[in-house]
């Protein structure tokens, strides 16, 4: 008979005036893997900070074990460890410090690092986990992160595990890999908590899959009910993409080529890349992506072969030598990382075209026109309003259209669907499409099939596969 370990009970919360949850309920068992599939980044996180003691609901209640919890009972019972993309580990430590590191009796007496070692190796050799005790945390991959840190936190006797959105760090060959570590781990009776926005990963991990669309528990489904198509035909605004005509474009000079370009860990890569086409990289097992991005970043320097830049080799390679030889690049997440909060709407759309033209900031005009020109992408008055004051929807917008402006001959895109937000997902393929429409070439650097499917959909790709170094 299954045992309840935590419920919610018709949960409603209120943020600035506007309802995140409403009456939402459900259970969570022991020794399940539960998934929610969730759309909507403001809900799920809403529904995280409930769970961690971080968010009191204006209404309902929670209970553990049976016994009725308030939010400080909540912080105080440490009912949930969530992890994700940014690892909680130390990265200057070795493994078997990180592990042992929260525990009450570290500390208080010096600990022979040996016998710490040998519990760490035994904890490995019964979950066969192949790696070194003695391994520092940066020489780790996002997934092997990831395993140790479900490991601590099953020693730490943590009763939920939540793994937040792992789409959109992992490759779907480590989000396999990931599941059969998590089945040995429910098989010791860990409960897991998998919450993403892809029904593909939902369903690979859970026993159970809940929806949470508009604040609710929509529809709880048994693994074995559960279906694209029958979430396509019950819920069509989780699978809904927004279409719109692709217009083909002419395929340009060659701006970009790798010639037998190769690391320690990426076999050699042959290709060009031109200005009119799709091309996407993908890596599936993970690792790859991250050392291609260092090299288009200027980050990593020890690779072998030559990158040519529109026929010529560049001495340094980094997004400023790439946008003058006609080659812009967005990064992964770069609603955070590519836009200026000092600026505003529109100052942050015409940014790049200051590199573009002397003298662009003297000329008031321009900005004028760009902005009658730019202003009916965007909600009302978006282009005047901070960057701070701008919805979701108006940032990425902002992210991609400056590119559609600047009318770069390639764009150099990292894991563009990597929000965990996937209410921008018809947004920027929308958004993708109207740079190919203008004859933008666009090279995409993707991890997982899911992405590859979303732009196959949409738009007209060639696809080539990051080999790891064997």
């Amino acid at each position: 008979m299954k045992r309840e370990l935590i419920r919610l009970e018709y949960l409603s919360v209120r943020e600035q005036g506007s309802l995140i949850l409403e009456d939402l309920s459900l259970e969570i068992y022991e020794g399940e893997i539960l998934g929610i599939l969730s759309k909507n980044v403001r809900e799920s996180d809403c529904l995280l900070k409930i769970l961690m003691g971080e968010t009191n609901p204006s209404g309902g209640r929670i209970s553990f074990r049976g016994h009725p919890l308030h939010s400080y009972d909540v912080r105080s019972t440490n009912l949930i460890n969530v992890l994700g993309k940014k690892s909680q580990l130390i990265d200057d430590f070795r493994i078997y410090d990180n592990i042992f590191v929260m525990r009450k009796a570290y500390g208080k007496f010096l600990v022979n690092s040996q016998v710490l070692r040998k519990q760490v190796e035994a904890m490995f050799l019964k979950y066969h986990v192949p790696i070194s005790p003695d391994t520092y945390v940066y020489e780790l991959s996002n997934l092997e992160k990831l395993i140790i840190e479900i490991i601590k936190s099953m020693i730490l006797r943590v009763p939920v595990i939540l793994l937040r959105f792992p789409s959109t760090f992992l490759s779907d060959k480590e989000i396999e890999r990931l599941y059969d570590y998590v089945q040995r781990f429910q098989r010791e009776g860990q409960t897991f908590l998998v919450m993403d926005s892809t029904s593909h990963t939902v369903r690979q991990f859970c026993n159970r899959i809940i929806l949470l669309h508009k604040g609710k528990n929509q529809w709880s489904f048994n693994r074995k009910d559960f279906s694209d198509d029958l979430l396509a035909e019950l819920f069509p605004y989780f699978t809904e993409r927004e279409e719109e005509g692709v217009v083909n474009a002419v395929q340009g000079e060659c701006l970009l080529a790798l010639d037998h370009v190769g690391t320690s860990k990426i076999s050699p890569i042959n290709w060009e890349f031109s200005s009119g086409e799709i091309n996407i990289l993908v890596d599936e097992t993970g690792g790859q992506l991250e050392e291609l991005t260092r090299i288009f970043t200027g980050e990593k320097k020890d690779y072998s072969g030559r990158i040519s830049l529109g026929g010529r080799i560049p001495s340094v390679l980094n997004p400023r030598v790439l946008l003058k030889h006609n080659i812009a690049l967005i990064s992964e997440d770069p609603v955070f990382s590519q836009l200026y909060p000092q600026f505003n709407g529109l100052e942050n759309l015409i940014f790049p075209m200051g590199e573009k033209f002397r003298r662009f900031w003297t000329r008031r005009k321009f900005a004028e026109n760009i902005k009658r020109t730019y202003a009916p992408f965007f909600s009302e008055g978006a282009l005047e309003k901070d960057l701070k004051d701008l919805s979701p929807a108006d940032r990425q917008s902002l992210v991609y259209l400056r590119w559609h402006l600047y009318s770069p001959g390639l764009i150099i895109i990292i894991k563009p669907f990597s929000s965990f937000d996937r209410q921008l997902e018809s947004l920027t393929v929308s958004l993708l499409q109207k740079l190919y429409k203008r004859g933008i070439g666009l090279l995409i650097l993707s991890s997982n099939l899911w992405e590859m499917s979303v732009l196959s959909e949409n738009l007209p790709i060639k696809i080539k596969k990051i080999a790891p170094l064997t």
